[in-house]
């Protein structure tokens, strides 16, 4: 699955939205190890809201289709989050549909993960044949749970049950 980590952060401080390949690096450690004293006064980050995804694309933060396609993802993760939990049981964002018509456009068809995020798109929002398509020359172990999905004209969040390899 196409699973990337946010690169877009948030200052905890300034609540200032910024990419994490556009800091300067000011220290670096191996995991587990104790970080420098001098470490203290460096700016702690936090993941985005989705409210922060949303304002991130109307204030231009995304300015390249990588950067932007980044956001659409994690904003369209954050509307499914509370239908996961239990919270809700259809996404209520106003913005969820154009969100996902925006992000369909950034993928590439003709790459693998970018193709079967394609096909869950397009089974989520009701688009059975297009996402029946997109599955064609797949026979993995998602391909065939989206299809087991599809052929029963399911389109709502599911959490992804994968049998052990």
């Amino acid at each position: 699955m196409y699973v990337e980590q946010s690169w877009l952060r948030k200052a905890s401080e300034t609540q200032e939205l910024f990419w994490i390949d556009e800091c300067e690096e000011v220290s670096r450690r191996s995991m587990g190890t104790k970080a420098p004293e001098d470490s203290k006064n460096i700016a702690i980050s936090e993941e985005p809201t989705a409210t922060d995804f949303r304002t991130a694309l109307k204030i231009g933060v995304a300015n390249t289709p990588k950067k932007e396609r980044s956001i659409r993802l994690r904003l369209w993760w954050a509307a499914n989050d509370p239908i996961r939990t239990g919270k809700q049981t259809v996404p209520i964002d106003s913005d969820w549909a154009e969100n996902l018509e925006a992000f369909i456009a950034l993928l590439d068809q003709e790459n693998d993960d970018e193709r079967l995020v394609l096909a869950e798109v397009a089974r989520e929002v009701g688009d059975f044949s297009a996402a029946w398509q997109l599955l064609n020359d797949r026979d993995d172990e998602y391909s065939q749970f989206l299809r087991a999905l599809i052929r029963s004209n399911d389109t709502k969040v599911r959490k992804i049950i994968l049998p052990a390899f």
